[in-house]
């Protein structure tokens, strides 16, 4: 209604990454950049970090939401990755 105050609490963010989606994540580094699937293991808004497992190689990792089925990856995560065996 007109004047009516809106709180914070009244605003969902919109869901971009459905539990159990496929993902398209980037990993850009300098002018690198690889992309590959995953599939969320969690739902997730803009700017929200899921879990996400690359289909090929089953490994869990961190990933970003930066859009509608979208995610990113940092090289820390990948040194995480790399430092617990995955």
């Amino acid at each position: 209604r007109p004047d009516d105050v809106i709180r914070v609490s009244d605003v969902e963010r919109p869901i971009l990454v459905e539990r159990g989606s496929l993902v398209t994540v980037t990993l850009s580094h300098g002018p690198l950049s690889l992309t590959a699937q995953g599939k969320a293991l969690e739902r997730g808004a803009l700017g929200d970090v899921v879990q996400i497992v690359n289909k090929r190689s089953k490994s869990v990792f961190e990933g970003e939401i930066t859009g509608p089925s979208r995610a990113k990856v940092t090289m820390t995560s990948i040194r995480e990755l790399a430092q617990n065996g995955q």
